[in-house]
């Protein structure tokens, strides 16, 4: 474990289970996600415990090599969070909790292969919006990271062009409420209010 002004960050390697820290920045945090250069990545899942009882509820996937995934992680809802790589050992894992308040600006051009935030100041943005293959979708969420708003989605390849109403965290999510590794998408700013 590592902390700074970054966040806190965790590494390790293969099939694991993670106490969530008692120290996170807020009650609703960003957990990025990433795995080594050449691993396949791996499931995140919260774990909930209550006396005897034990409930999985899957998080996300990591982003792919070095791509970094966003998850939006609700504090004090899981206990644990455990890592699995399905039928292959997950290899080397990555992760880190970031503050609401530490994303950054939504910048001219932007372009991942995983699921992402980023904060916008100013309302009235106009971006220009691509997806790949396999969809997705741009939501803006409060400040806090609680209230959710689906700015625009598809199931498949698509461009449009949106507004965003007002300040708040742009999310760049796969279709259904994903997060994790998803096909090329762009966002670019074609003018600012």
């Amino acid at each position: 474990m590592s902390s700074g002004d970054d966040g806190l960050e965790f590494a390790g390697r293969g099939e694991h289970v993670l106490d969530v820290p008692d120290n996170l920045p807020g009650r609703r945090v960003i957990l990025e996600a990433w795995t080594g250069l050449l691993s396949r990545g791996y499931q995140m899942y919260g774990v909930r415990e209550n006396g005897h009882q034990r409930k999985e509820e899957f998080l996300g996937r990591s982003g792919l090599g070095r791509g970094r995934a966003h998850c939006l992680f609700p504090a004090g809802i899981y206990s644990r969070i455990r890592f699995d790589g399905g039928v292959r050992s997950p290899g080397r894992w990555n992760i880190r909790f970031l503050s609401l308040n530490s994303l950054p600006e939504l910048a001219a051009e932007n372009t991942v292969e995983a699921s992402r935030f980023f904060s916008v100041s100013t309302p009235g943005v106009e971006l220009s919006v691509q997806f790949g293959s396999a969809g997705g979708v741009l939501a803006l969420y409060s400040a806090e990271g609680k209230e959710r708003q689906v700015l625009t989605k598809y199931d498949g390849r698509f461009e449009d062009v949106v507004t965003v109403p007002r300040a708040g965290l742009l999310a760049v999510e796969g279709v259904g409420l994903s997060w994790g590794m998803m096909t090329a998408w762009s966002l670019k700013i074609r003018k600012t209010a």
